[in-house]
């Protein structure tokens, strides 16, 4: 897309922010920062340069607490280990055998 990563990122996060909206003490405003700063921390894994586009585009400092802790906690959860090395299914592993056909 035109413009890059950062916009694009910005759009879904702002919509998924407009739907938790109802939840308590959310407003509009510090839902939707919430959740373009969630959303493009975690595309980006760039917490600090996702927090800065989002402070300026809301134009609300009572919104920052709000989005630097959505950008760090999605940062983190995008990083945490997946469990065990698992090797994929294409690597060797091994597939269970067929059942012999009927046929003669």
């Amino acid at each position: 897309m035109r413009g890059g990563p950062v916009f694009p990122a910005l759009f879904p996060g702002g919509a998924i922010g407009a739907l938790l909206t109802p939840l308590p003490g959310f407003g509009v405003v510090p839902a939707m920062a919430a959740g373009m700063a969630a959303v493009s921390a975690a595309a980006l894994r760039l917490p600090v340069s996702c927090v800065v586009p989002v402070v300026l585009l809301v134009g609300n400092s009572g919104t920052v607490p709000v989005v630097v802790l959505a950008a760090v906690v999605s940062f983190v959860t995008v990083d945490l280990p997946q469990g065990p090395d698992i090797p994929p299914f294409s690597d060797g592993a091994r597939r269970a055998p067929r059942p012999a056909s009927s046929r003669p």
